[in-house]
């Protein structure tokens, strides 16, 4: 399991610390089982955005590289804030509420 993939700071979270045994607290269903259209929709188009956000920075960047990675970087890490989905480091899943 990579412990990382729900972080964004980098920090193993205190669940995943050790066995990781608390990761079953933080996750709901399989979103391969998710029934909650609206929930869906909504996860699509934030992450949507985030894509789209991504390709315009390769737009604006394209002679300074050093500038989009730190861009891109920064922005593909707000999916773990914009998106209640986390991930196990081989499935996807709605975070437990």
């Amino acid at each position: 399991m990579n412990d990382n993939l729900i972080d964004p700071a980098g920090k193993t979270p205190e669940p995943l610390r050790g066995n990781g045994s608390g990761l079953k607290q933080l996750l709901g269903c399989r979103i391969s089982e998710c029934d909650d259209v609206e929930f869906l929709r909504d996860a699509v188009e934030k992450l949507w955005m985030i894509i789209d956000d991504i390709d315009s920075y390769g737009d604006m960047c394209k002679s300074d590289d050093a500038f989009f990675r730190n861009r891109v970087e920064r922005r593909q890490k707000e999916r773990w804030t914009e998106v209640e989905i986390i991930t196990d480091g081989y499935s996807l899943f709605r975070k437990a509420t």
